[in-house]
């Protein structure tokens, strides 16, 4: 099955079997937040809360400091930087759907720099034995309107 649904604030809509939309559960908005993975390395907190440093470890071959933030359910979330430069190079994350394993772990590599950012190409999530990899072909920062954001739903008519 697919989800289409998005978040806005503290909010969020997906779209129902109808092809309309409705309102966003909080389950299924940490699912939508946990796949906004440039805006979760570049501003965690937008939407994570009580970030602490949780020491120092490795991811793979780097050595790493890590930060443990909390999702809005509650469950930890530790964002692993490179020392010493700081590249994020990889997140743990709870899934709350109760579908696959709870512990998912996302490696971010192929970085390319923007002006005043470095943006991630590739995304491989880790969930049990099965893997999803995420390559995002062409970076581009705020180059969307606003409006691309409202739900678009199937059976909903296009506001105007």
């Amino acid at each position: 099955s697919s989800l289409v649904a998005g978040v806005d604030g503290d909010g969020g809509w997906r779209c129902d079997s109808a092809g309309n939309p409705g309102p966003l559960d909080a389950i299924t908005r940490t699912v939508v937040h946990g796949h906004d993975l440039h805006l979760l390395v570049l501003a965690p907190t937008a939407w994570l809360r009580g970030a602490m440093a949780a020491g120092s470890g490795h991811w793979g071959d780097d050595s790493v400091w890590t930060v443990q933030l909390l999702d809005e359910l509650g469950a930890p979330l530790s964002l692993h930087l490179r020392q010493p430069d700081t590249l994020p190079v990889g997140l743990e994350l709870v899934n709350h759907t109760g579908r696959g394993p709870r512990e998912v772990r996302v490696f971010f590599d192929q970085w390319e720099s923007r002006p005043g950012l470095r943006l991630f190409r590739r995304a491989i999530f880790a969930q049990g034995d099965r893997r999803f990899v995420y390559s995002y072909r062409t970076l581009a920062v705020n180059t969307v309107p606003d409006s691309a954001f409202r739900p678009a739903c199937p059976g909903s008519v296009p506001a105007g």
